[in-house]
């Protein structure tokens, strides 16, 4: 394991606020996200402060992909840790809220977990709905069509994280930047955050297809694809020493 990415990711210190993962409960919400109406459509959404308000007003056809970021981070952590004493339970099911347990008021391990996989969650669904073609701002990333190899040919549709990540922290830090929090919090939640989008960085992976006769493979075309998210999830997991459902 990279021990600096180690340091990374391990950070977390006594601190007693929770309050800047309550944009999760996106992931619980019913309203329907209309684009033609943004006013109405975030007013109707739970859980975000005024900057997150703002960003949703002026971006609402990227809210769909960040509600359901917060909904995959959610629902796999829920998933990995169901039978463990701390079973990532934040939102309340009646009112959709989020609330914070003596784990994450404590800053332990868990608080610094979930803060990198919410951040990763969102990154990751902008960036599969920018290479599905579901968000007008983004596409496929065509950088790497300037790369030059004389093995095979980038072609194909590349996931553009970069724009995926762009989005997550333009959405996600801005609910670290509240009033009412402290710098060491806010610093350590950041620091957190970034870590959870530089795993999807790290791990893009090359995937390639032949084309040849007889499948000979005489010329190939490649392109980057981010894993599945439970790969990102366990990846991070692992890197703070969170055990995980086998």
């Amino acid at each position: 394991m990279n021990s600096s990415l180690l340091r990374f990711l391990i950070f977390y210190v006594l601190i007693t606020e929770v309050l800047s993962l309550t944009w999760l409960a996106l992931g619980l919400s019913g309203s329907r996200i209309d684009r033609l109406q943004p006013q109405a459509s975030c007013r109707h959404l739970k859980g975000m402060n005024r900057k997150q308000m703002r960003f949703c007003r002026r971006n609402i056809e990227q809210m769909e992909s960040i509600r359901a970021g917060a909904q995959t981070a959610y629902g796999e952590c829920q998933y990995q840790f169901h039978k463990r004493r701390w079973n990532c339970s934040m939102i309340d099911p009646l009112t959709k809220e989020v609330f914070g347990d003596v784990i994450l008021r404590e800053g332990t391990r868990e608080a610094a977990f979930v803060h990198a996989i919410s951040a990763a969650g969102v990154a990751f669904r902008v960036t599969r709905d920018c290479s599905k073609g579901l968000i007008d701002k983004c596409g496929c990333d065509q950088s790497v069509h300037r790369r030059r190899d004389e093995q095979f040919s980038w072609s194909g549709c590349s996931d553009n994280v970069r724009y995926g990540i762009a989005v997550s922290r333009e959405f996600v830090d801005a609910g670290e930047r509240g009033r009412n929090q402290s710098s060491q919090r806010r610093i350590m939640n950041l620091h957190n955050n970034n870590a959870g989008r530089q795993v999807l960085e790290t791990n893009m992976r090359k995937e390639c297809k032949c084309h040849g006769l007889s499948g000979s493979c005489d010329m190939k075309t490649c392109w980057e694809s981010m894993p599945s998210f439970r790969y990102f999830f366990l990846f991070i997991a692992t890197i703070l020493g969170i055990k995980y459902r086998n």
